[in-house]
Parts: structure tokens; sequence; C-alpha cells
């Protein structure tokens, strides 16, 4: 190829890039339309790769070995050449009318439910219960664990090398599975009549999941099943807020799921406290970009009567009202005390009057919404240099 280009036999300049990252540094530093090559064999070179030079202005082409053979144009590849390509064929390749990505359909795709709270609220068994109700009447349901520190395990009695959330996304990095293949990583609760996908092994595998194939893996999962309940955190932050794209990625889940979800439940305690602490997540929830009426507030484990009830009915709205788009938010549900240790810690059924209010509740809150469109993976952009400007006052 240095010999073409130094023939002008084609119209190039041939730059090379010893690693992934110092192509993407590369990019990153002056994102313009690139044609960048390729080898299909290194194992780097997945969806996630190809989605950040497409989101650099760049055009993807892989040159397939002999390792390894994808479909590179369902992953977002521009164009594909063989091995033994000659001149007219890379011209071809990299001329801006044949360089496109193919059209891919978007797979239809059941309704996303999140399930979250500031914390020590009972989501995660909320989840479960809303899990449980769902089933009875909505088919196929699936309680996946997108939690940092993933306690589903733990709750279901479900240790050992089940696979989890983590393959789900390894797996489409390369190529998107079968609804089968899907299903069968998902454990099946007999009891309560839904589906598990356990979440990552340790908090600190985060660092693994990247967000092309997060988006690729969620929205199999909501293909695969009738309904997708999320038990996710509500940890939103990202580079705009904090200036920190590592933040960002360290909350690229919570952030999907919120990004894509058609109700999301906040749950909080019957406190002073606890509805101060549900107040700011929701109000997080809606600076983050979800819309105020999927919102859900939840009131957990309430034992008062219908006068305390009222009174803390009263808080939230008086609080919630000053957030923008705070009046769109619904009414709070309150969910009874319930005593669940038990029920837990043998893997039964939960009792039938919390599960069956839960799911009236998002059901009815889904039939007045419905299901949104599917989005595409939002390309993530770093802060250029120099574009946060400086501190105030006279450089020293």
């Amino acid at each position: 190829m240095r010999m073409w280009a130094g023939s002008d036999s084609v119209p190039l300049a041939i730059t090379f890039c010893p690693s992934v990252d110092h192509l993407r540094a590369r990019l990153r530093a002056s994102p313009s339309r690139r044609t960048v090559l390729l080898d299909g064999d290194l194992p780097d070179v997945d969806r996630d790769l190809l989605a950040d030079i497409t989101a650099a202005a760049g055009v993807a082409v892989i040159v397939e070995g002999t390792r390894r053979r994808l479909a590179w144009q369902r992953l977002g590849a521009a164009g594909v050449l063989t091995a033994d390509f000659d001149q007219t064929q890379l011209v071809s390749a990299i001329t801006p009318s044949a360089a496109l990505p193919v059209a891919r359909e978007t797979p239809a795709a059941g309704p996303l439910i999140a399930v979250t709270g500031p914390g020590g609220t009972g989501a995660s068994v909320t989840a479960i219960a809303l899990a449980q109700g769902l089933a009875a009447a909505a088919g196929r349901v699936l309680l996946c664990d997108c939690c940092l520190h993933a306690e589903q395990a733990m709750l279901h009695n479900a240790h050992g090398g089940h696979p989890g959330l983590a393959d789900v996304i390894e797996m489409h990095a390369e190529y998107r599975p079968t609804v089968r293949q899907v299903r069968q990583l998902a454990l099946g609760i007999v009891e309560r009549g839904y589906h598990l996908m356990l979440g990552l092994r340790r908090a600190r595998h985060w660092s693994s999941v990247r967000s092309a194939s997060l988006y690729a893996a969620l929205t199999s999962l909501r293909t695969a099943f009738d309904v997708v309940i999320a038990d996710v955190d509500a940890d939103v932050d990202g580079e705009l807020q904090t200036g920190s794209a590592e933040i960002e990625e360290r909350n690229v889940i919570a952030r999907a799921v919120f990004a894509r979800a058609d109700v999301t439940l906040v749950v909080g305690q019957p406190s002073m406290k606890g509805v101060y602490a549900l107040v700011r997540t929701v109000t997080d929830l809606l600076e983050f970009g979800v819309a105020p009426q999927h919102v859900l507030p939840v009131l957990n484990q309430s034992t008062g009567g219908p006068g305390e009830r009222a009174a803390l009915a009263r808080a939230v709205r008086h609080l919630i009202d000053g957030a923008e788009g705070g009046p769109q938010v619904g009414p709070v549900l309150f969910l009874p005390a319930v005593a669940l240790e038990a029920h837990l810690r043998d893997c039964e059924a939960l009792p039938e009057p919390l599960s069956r209010t839960l799911a009236e509740a998002t059901q009815a809150l889904l039939g007045r919404h419905g299901v949104r469109p599917t989005a595409p993976a939002p390309a993530l952009q770093r802060v250029a240099p120099g574009a946060l400007g400086h501190w105030g006052g006279a450089d020293p």
C-alpha cells in the first residue's frame, strides 16, 4: 500500500497505527473523515471500536483475515476487503458513496422497566416482586441485575459459575446472538415464574463494559423477552456533569438503562430522610433526561394509616413540583410493610398482593404511555483540550 500511495496510483496518504489505543488517540485528536483499514484477525477489532471510529467521523473498512469471520457490516463496518485486495478494490472501498454502513432493521423490543432507589430502600426486592407480578400476566419476563454491586445472585441463592450480563455484552462485541442463545443465559426462577440475568461478579468489572456492545445487548434482551425489568443504580452522572469520562464509563449501565426505560420506579422509605432521598433521586433522573410522566415514585414498607400516607404524599408532591418537569410525575405508590426475609431465604414466591399491586401500577403507566422507540447508542464525546476554559484571575 505504501508503494501505491507513493506512486500516486491510490489517492491517499497512509499513516500506520501500531495499536488500537494509538488509533483512538489519533481519531480523538483530529476528528475528520478518514478511512481506517482494520485487520479482522485482531481481537480488539469489535463492535465498540467500529462505533468509536464512526463517532469520530471515520470510515471503518475491514481487511478479512483467516482466523475470524464475522458479520462485519452488521457490527458497523462500512466495507470489507479480502486479504488479497488490489488497488481498484481499495479505491472502491474508500469512495464516499460506497463507504456507507448497511441499513439494519431494528427488532421489535418489549418494554424496559427500571427499578432504582437511593440505597437501603428495598429496590432490589421491589424489582423481584414486580417481576413476579408481571410474570403472572405478561408472559416471558426477565429480571436483569444492572447494579455495580449486583446482589440479585444473593437474593436468589444463585451462586456459582452462572453466566450473566457481562457474558451477554461480551457476545455482542463480535456478533448478535440468536434469541435462543440469549434466553439460555438466563436462569429460570420457577417458584416466581420469571427469568433472572445475573449481574457483574465484582463492581470493578465495570471497566470491561463498553457502550456499543451494552446497547446491543439491551436490545437483544428486550427482543428475547416480553418484558425486561432492570434492577439498577441511581447514579447517572457523566462527563458533562463531572468533567470525567471515567465516571461516565463507570455509570454506563445505569445511563443506558434510564435512557431507554419505558417506566422508572424510584423506591424510597416513608420517613423524613427517606422522602428527601426519594425526591433527590427523582430530581437527578429528571435532570438526566428521564421523562417525568414515565416516573413512578414508590414508598416502601409503609405502616401508617391514611392520614400519615396523605401527609407523606403531600410532602413528596411539594418537593418534586419544585423540580423541572416535577409536576408531571405521577402520584406516590405506597407498598405495605410485609415480612419478606423468610420468602427470600427459602426462595419462595413473594406474597401475591404485593406483586399484584406493583404489576397493576406499572401496567397502568405502560398503558398510558406505551413503549418508547429504540434509540441508537449515543457516541461518547470527549472534552476537547481548552474547551472548559481556565480559572479566573490573573495568570501566574
